[in-house]
């Protein structure tokens, strides 16, 4: 069994679908960024979970990095090449005697030329949240980025697409003048 959400995210399957038929061309970068909804009336709920989570790139992260992994198709031969990576404390300041943090961010770069980036934070106001976007040589989609119609926006040599939703979806190419 896989534990990562992601994978199971019908927009995410989306973009993954048609990285798989080549829409993207050679994916070369992932760019994500995860928030959790800060509740201070869960604060010590959270605290104590926090103990042993593992801190926030093994608890939170853990996601964005296994769908990097997935979209930008990065497999066990693909291997680490640097890795940088900082947080900070915004609202949890009890998080200091774990060494972790409530908002943090990392690149990492493999040896094959690929890369990503995250971000991953738990005092999102706005309520939980996950984006995400995919280079590649023919183009970009953005995943969960606020389109009308669907929640993938490919961003491809023939302009941004719309996908409209329906029983047919189209494709309505827009580019701006």
């Amino acid at each position: 069994m896989i534990g990562m959400a992601r994978r199971f995210d019908d927009s995410y399957s989306d973009a993954k679908a048609r990285i798989d038929e080549g829409q993207l061309g050679r994916t070369y970068m992932v760019k994500a960024a995860s928030n959790d909804l800060y509740d201070p009336s869960t604060a010590d709920k959270f605290m104590k979970y926090a103990a042993k989570s593992g801190g926030i790139f093994l608890d939170a992260g853990i996601h964005d990095i296994d769908a990097a992994r997935w979209l930008l198709q990065i497999g066990d031969q693909d291997k680490v090449k640097k890795v940088f990576a900082i947080g900070t404390i915004v609202k949890f300041k009890d998080l200091a005697q774990f060494q972790d943090a409530d908002n943090a961010l990392a690149v990492v770069e493999f040896d094959n030329g690929k890369f990503f980036t995250f971000h991953t934070g738990r005092t999102a106001a706005h309520g939980h949240e996950c984006v995400c976007e995919v280079f590649g040589e023919n183009g970009r989609f953005t995943i969960n980025q606020g389109s009308r119609y669907s929640k993938i926006t490919p961003l491809l040599p023939n302009g941004i697409m719309v996908i409209k939703s329906g029983p047919e979806p189209t494709l309505e190419p827009f580019r701006y003048s």
